[in-house]
């Protein structure tokens, strides 16, 4: 290992011996080298925290995208489920007027059909 002279700093100087009093390493060299690679260790954390929070974005965007689908889905639900009702109904209607008599049919025709004469015969 090549050897290096450094000036450093009050701080750095009490973190390395701090790093030697706690037994983390047996001499202030070895302390350096600890805090540069734990230096290295929170740079390459920080990379990594940006790409989660670039995948997290990108997650939310897909998240917003589905759920926008589902609500789509949702609302051609109800309206398919909206026509099946109105289907029904003319259906029910068409079954009234088959079954109903030449006289009703020609009040209906006349007068209009109120729903509620037509439930009641």
């Amino acid at each position: 290992m090549p050897k290096v002279s450094l000036v450093l700093d009050d701080e750095d100087v009490e973190d390395a011996d701090a790093l030697v009093e706690d037994g983390e390493a047996a001499s202030r060299s070895e302390a350096v080298r600890i805090l540069i690679d734990r230096g290295r260790e929170v740079e390459d954390l920080r990379t990594d925290l940006q790409h989660e929070r670039a995948r997290a974005d990108d997650l939310q965007r897909q998240l917003a995208v589905l759920n926008e689908r589902e609500d789509n889905v949702e609302e051609l639900v109800e309206r398919v489920e909206q026509e099946t009702d109105l289907l029904a109904d003319e259906r029910q209607r068409e079954r009234e007027r088959e079954a109903a008599g030449a006289l009703t049919r020609l009040k209906w025709w006349a007068f209009g059909r109120d729903l509620d004469d037509a439930d009641d015969e």
